[in-house]
């Protein structure tokens, strides 16, 4: 069987289309980072505090562990689902799994992510308030101070 040579002109062509790749990384769930420091820095281990383990930092620095997973396999849920964990307590909640982490502590991961993650909003909230007033009381001042003669 004799086989005729391709013509110069005639590009090859592909069964499949090649896959596109996105140039950038896509995010699609919420990502708060003043709240992850916000956990960091104000709240101690909630596994500590519930034992009533009273030593700062006893199983290390608090870090902001995600323990919604919402967001499909591989990948962390939003930042409003964390909680704070210790170091320790954090490496064996991966460990462990969330499963068997919940039935060893007696506790429900979502309930508290969802409880700190209102304080912090509250706080903020709070915050923000106090900011708004206080520069509302800075013009007032400098209001009446000019009318003074």
């Amino acid at each position: 069987m004799r086989r005729s040579a391709l013509k110069a002109t005639t590009p090859l062509k592909r069964k499949t289309p090649l896959k596109k790749f996105r140039s950038s990384r896509r995010v699609s769930v919420l990502r708060d980072p003043k709240y992850k420091a916000w956990l960091r820095e104000n709240c101690e281990c909630l596994i500590c505090v519930k034992l009533g383990v009273s030593i700062s930092g006893f199983c290390g620095r608090t870090e902001a562990a995600h323990v919604l997973k919402t967001n499909g396999m591989r990948s962390k849920g939003p930042d409003s689902g964390c909680i704070p964990l210790g170091q320790g307590h954090h490496r064996e909640l991966h460990n462990r799994g969330m499963k068997d982490f919940c039935e060893k502590y007696m506790i429900s991961l979502e309930f508290w992510a969802a409880l700190y993650y209102e304080r912090y909003r509250t706080e903020a909230n709070n915050a923000e308030i106090d900011r708004s007033f206080g520069e509302l009381q800075s013009l007032e001042l400098n209001s009446l101070e000019s009318r003074i003669p």
